[in-house]
C-alpha cells in the first residue's frame, strides 16, 4: 500500500503541469539565496496550486517545515545519489536546502481557497497533525481540503532548477524531496525523491 501510494504521488505530478507566469530569476550563487525573499513566496504559491485537485484547497501550516533526523549527512549523501540517478546533479542544492530551513521561519504567503491553499496562521491544526487526535474526522466534516501540508523555503539554483521539501497528511502521509525547474517563464515539476511514508 504504502509503495503504491508513492507510485500515485510521483505519477500525479509528473502530470501536472504549473501554467502561471512567475517573475524572472537569474542563477545567483547559493549563498545569496538563503534569505526568505518574496520569489521564494511566488513559487511556493505555484507549487501549492499546481499539486491540489480541482475544486479542493490544502490547508499549510504557518512556518517554513523541514524534515531533521539525527544524521542529516546521511540524509544528503541519500538525496545525491538519488537526484544523481535522475541525470540531477544538485549536491550544492540540497546543502542549501538544509541550511536555508534549519529553523522554521513564519510564513508570509497570502492565500485564499481560490489559489487551492489556505496557510493556518493561527495554527488550528497544528495539535491535530502532531496527534492525530481529531484529524481524520476534520477531514471528513471538510471534503473539499485535500490535506494539510508543511513546507519548507524552496532553494533556487542554476538553470532555474529548484528544490523544495514538501510533506502532505491525510488519510496516510508522505514527505518529499521535490524538483522543479523555472524555465521560459513556466514552472515544470521534474522529478520527487519519497523520504517517508505512513498510514
Amino acid at each position: 500500500m504504502k509503495a503504491l501510494w508513492c507510485l500515485l504521488v510521483v505519477f500525479f505530478l509528473s502530470i501536472s503541469g504549473c501554467n502561471k507566469e512567475l517573475g524572472p530569476i537569474t542563477d545567483t550563487p547559493l549563498d545569496n539565496v538563503l534569505e526568505y525573499t518574496e520569489l521564494d513566496n511566488e513559487f511556493l504559491a505555484a507549487m501549492l496550486k499546481n499539486d491540489v485537485k480541482q475544486n479542493q484547497y490544502a490547508i499549510v501550516s504557518h512556518d517554513s517545515y523541514m524534515e531533521h533526523s539525527a544524521d542529516a549527512v546521511s540524509t544528503i549523501d541519500w538525496l545525491d545519489t538519488e537526484f544523481q540517478y535522475n541525470e540531477c546533479e544538485i549536491r550544492e542544492m540540497i546543502e542549501a536546502l538544509f541550511e536555508k530551513n534549519k529553523k522554521p521561519k513564519r510564513l508570509t504567503l497570502k492565500s485564499s481557497k481560490d489559489d487551492g491553499f489556505v496557510v493556518d496562521y493561527e495554527g488550528k491544526l497544528d495539535c491535530f497533525v502532531e496527534g492525530k487526535k481529531g484529524f481524520r474526522k476534520w477531514l471528513k466534516e471538510n471534503p473539499d481540503v485535500q490535506g494539510y501540508v508543511r513546507i519548507s523555503l524552496p532553494v533556487i539554483g542554476k538553470n532555474g532548477l529548484i528544490l523544495i521539501y514538501y510533506e502532505i497528511h491525510y488519510s496516510d502521509a508522505v514527505g518529499r524531496y521535490d524538483l522543479y525547474q523555472y524555465k521560459d517563464k513556466q514552472l515544470k515539476y521534474l522529478t520527487s525523491q519519497v523520504s517517508w511514508t505512513a498510514d
